[in-house]
């Protein structure tokens, strides 16, 4: 039996190739947002919450600008940690969350990554909205205070937060 499947696809990308394109990449992000994970070592201490992007990045690039990722991978990187985790996306494995912390410094939020800030910046750049990532379950009170969660929505998957 022949599948139409290719021949759909062909027709879409030929008719209406905004459309193709905005539906690759619906389906990408959402093959990317169900590979995070969190890392073995980070379960016991994180919360995995889903974190509004643009909101997210405006604290992130306030917090620090010695640690800011810019796009393209522009700014603060490490080697080729950014073009790296661009090509490990094509494998399909499994994505540990990015670590991060919160703060008070001055009554001012401030986030800190403790690890994946070049993941974090790549599926910034893909244009990605709600990227999970993993919280320090210390973390949380300050989070309420400031309005990203609420206490009932913590243990309820997904969490999304966003700035208020």
């Amino acid at each position: 039996m022949l599948s139409l499947m290719p021949i759909l696809l062909a027709y879409l990308a030929g008719k209406y190739p905004v459309l193709f394109k905005k539906l690759v990449g619906i389906l990408h992000y959402f093959d990317i947002q169900n590979r995070i994970k969190l890392a073995p070592c980070d379960e016991d201490d994180h919360v995995l919450i889903h974190f509004e992007v643009s909101q997210f990045d405006e604290l992130y690039r306030s917090s620090g600008k010695d640690w800011y990722i810019g796009e393209g991978g522009t700014g603060a990187v490490i080697d080729d940690r950014y073009n790296r985790f661009l090509e490990f996306l094509e494998t399909g494995k499994s994505i540990h969350a990015s670590s991060i912390c919160f703060e008070e410094r001055d009554n001012q939020l401030v986030v800190g990554f403790v690890n994946g800030r070049h993941r974090y910046a790549v599926m910034r750049d893909m244009g990605i909205s709600y990227i999970p990532m993993g919280v320090l379950k210390d973390s949380l009170p300050i989070l309420e205070k400031h309005g990203f969660i609420s206490n009932s929505s913590i243990n309820q998957p997904p969490v999304y937060a966003m700035v208020s």
